[in-house]
């Protein structure tokens, strides 16, 4: 603190208490632009300021406590990245020629955000078959959004195949993933 009578930057403004008239006092002082502190008391001055830190301090305990509250009162589906709880053909398995392809996702999607594709990866008999993209199907929606049916004009014929999906959950992360299974 610099001594009394001394002009002070409007910055340290807030050191100060506003009356009922809006005027900034404390004891003693006027607002002239500056802030010009006359007979000023040490002991209000940091009476003052305990004050504010008493309170600043029991915002920060508040906030700590409301940010606690609010993690762990967050639901675990919201924090889990959507993923294929069930699928048919299943994972792994070796089916004959389905004539549709349904996964089940962990949480209801929104379709506009979901892509999904059906890729023939190998074919029996032939080496180093490259991946072909197989687009005789279209999409169907059930469960609340949670199942995508991918329903095919023929079946699928011998060989092994993955669909490749990625959707946006209500979390808003964009997740991608696979499912492989042989036709035999």
């Amino acid at each position: 603190m610099r001594q009394a009578g001394r002009l002070f930057s409007i910055t340290r403004l807030h050191a100060l208490r506003e009356n009922h008239d809006g005027i900034y006092i404390s004891h003693d002082c006027r607002f002239t632009g500056n802030i010009r502190l006359g007979r000023f008391r040490e002991t209000n001055f940091l009476l003052f300021w305990k004050d504010k830190l008493m309170t600043f301090s029991n915002v920060l305990k508040a906030g700590a406590y409301a940010l606690a509250v609010a993690t762990a009162s967050v639901p675990a589906i919201s924090m889990a990245h959507t993923k294929v709880v069930a699928s048919n053909p299943a994972q792994g398995a070796s089916v004959s020629k389905p004539k549709n392809v349904t996964m089940t996702f962990s949480e209801a999607l929104l379709p506009p955000t979901v892509a999904a594709s059906i890729v023939m990866t190998a074919m029996p008999g032939m080496k180093n078959h490259q991946p072909m993209v197989i687009r005789n199907f279209t999409a169907a929606w059930s469960n609340g959004n949670k199942t995508l049916t991918l329903n095919l004009r023929k079946p699928l014929q011998a060989g092994t195949y993955e669909v490749r999906w990625q959707a946006a959950g209500a979390d808003g992360h964009r997740m991608k993933g696979t499912v492989n299974f042989t036709v035999r």
